[in-house]
């Protein structure tokens, strides 16, 4: 079994956790919550910086984008909040939508991400407009990932259906619906070439090229997933207060988190960010911490 050993706790939020996120620089981590606050911390001294920015709403969605040196978020009003690390400060603040945004990813200067009014959006990182905006679903969009070697984007949410977006193609060119609940994350494992799903169901589904394989993985929601690959791992966060760690081949249990066994969190855990800085996952829920382990294998 692979060991979460609890490296230390980051206080200081003052409402839930939603969103986690790594810099380019490994012992850097940004979180963002209910109070509408992006936090910069530091996971040499497991002390607080600085507050990047505010927004009026709660944060649901960051991300640090591989090819500019930004930091962005997305909040529940559909506000998209830029913050430019050269500058040292915000390029960019508007609502680009009425509703909140829930998954983001980056390709090239592009950020695409989903909304509650179930639209995929692109917004150019260095003009900062919209260049594509189309309705994907009815109902909300919660999650988002990519697999670089198809151009397809994968997005998902309250309908239970895994939408597959050719950015070629520029549309939707098939769905996949086999959790019987909205399905919260989704994660590409290039390696495996697999997507991962976690949903409302408790169930991930390792979807592959000659099949998919279910996992009973948790008691109740699975509100996060994370590739862990320098160690052909992934984790998964769950409502349950549970991590637990799968080997990403065999899809076996290799290790787990939780309040009983190893001081983990006590309420639901809702955001997941690995960095390689000596082997480090944090994670962040409804308890209004920051737990970050060691990856011990």
């Amino acid at each position: 079994m692979v060991k979460l050993a609890l490296h230390g706790v980051l206080e200081g939020h003052e409402h839930p956790i939603y969103a986690l996120c790594s810099s380019s620089k490994e012992h850097i981590l940004f979180s963002g919550g209910g109070e509408g606050a992006v936090v910069e911390w530091s996971l040499k001294t497991m002390k607080p910086i600085k507050i990047m920015f505010k927004t009026r709403a709660s944060i649901y969605s960051i991300h640090c984008p591989n090819a500019l040196p930004l930091l962005v978020s997305g909040d529940r009003e559909g506000k998209i909040s830029i913050f430019n690390f050269v500058d040292q400060q915000l390029v960019y603040q508007k609502q680009v939508t009425n509703s909140g945004i829930f998954g983001m990813l980056s390709i090239g200067n592009l950020l695409y991400f989903t909304s509650e009014d179930g639209s995929l959006r692109a917004l150019d990182l260095t003009s900062f407009e919209l260049c594509l905006e189309q309705a994907i679903s009815e109902q909300a969009l919660r999650c988002i990932s990519y697999n670089a070697d198809d151009e397809m984007i994968y997005v998902s949410g309250k309908d239970n259906k895994i939408h597959y977006y050719s950015i070629t193609e520029k549309r939707v060119v098939r769905s996949e619906e086999e959790h019987t609940l909205p399905v919260f994350s989704l994660a590409y494992d290039a390696v495996n070439k697999q997507l991962l799903s976690g949903a409302r169901d408790a169930q991930i589904k390792a979807w592959r090229i000659s099949d998919t394989i279910n996992l009973a993985a948790h008691m109740f929601a699975v509100n996060n997933i994370q590739l862990i690959p320098s160690h052909n791992l992934f984790a998964s966060a769950s409502m349950d207060k549970s991590i637990k760690l799968w080997d990403a081949t065999s899809l076996k249990l290799k290790g787990i988190a939780d309040p009983t066994k190893n001081d983990g969190h006590h309420k639901s855990v809702n955001a997941l960010c690995f960095t390689p800085y000596e082997n480090l996952l944090a994670s962040g829920g409804d308890d209004r911490v920051i737990r970050v382990w060691r990856i011990e294998l």
